[in-house]
């Protein structure tokens, strides 16, 4: 009885220190592009407005199905929007959301999140829905083209399109 508890534990030991650790954490940039609705030009008339946009991410993996994150965006622009016939000035937004994500397949995330986005003036609450296909580099490293939506309450919208990179830890 020792000697087969000796050789089952000496087994698990073996295939302990051989086991490939999954990493967690991971913290991505990302540049992009924002395309803004209800957005005003200078002659004052309605128009979807472009600006530049980065972002700064962190996801904990759970598994390789399921992640949670905190994804943190920074509208690069001073723009004005309407709402209810009214004028609103945004200058340099930041959005902070918390983002769950599920992996259909193993490269593809379709997120869903919820957070708010502050200017000076007005803060808006939003949510948040957006696909990433993550190319795996080497050494851990990951590029990540995506496209996100966010629906700001009693504001505006705006979709994203962007190129992250990211390192697993």
């Amino acid at each position: 009885m020792k000697s087969a508890c000796l050789l089952l534990c000496s087994l698990l030991l073996c295939y302990q220190l051989y086991a490939q650790e999954e990493k967690h954490h991971e913290i991505a940039v990302a540049i992009g592009h924002a395309h803004i609705s209800k957005g005003l030009n200078e002659s004052g008339d309605r128009k979807w407005l472009i600006a530049a946009s980065w972002s700064l991410d962190y996801n904990y993996n759970f598994n390789k199905k399921w992640s949670l994150g905190l994804h943190n965006d920074i509208i690069l622009d001073d723009f004005e929007v309407e709402r209810e016939e009214k004028v609103i000035n945004r200058s340099f937004p930041v959005s902070s959301c918390l983002v769950g994500a599920f992996r259909p397949v193993e490269k593809l995330a379709v997120m869903l999140g919820a957070g708010g986005e502050f200017a000076s003036g007005e803060s808006f609450f939003l949510g948040r829905i957006g696909v990433e296909y993550g190319v795996e580099l080497p050494k851990s490293w990951e590029l990540s083209p995506g496209i996100t939506y966010d629906i700001k309450f009693n504001g505006y919208d705006t979709w994203v399109v962007s190129l992250g990179i990211g390192k697993k830890f």
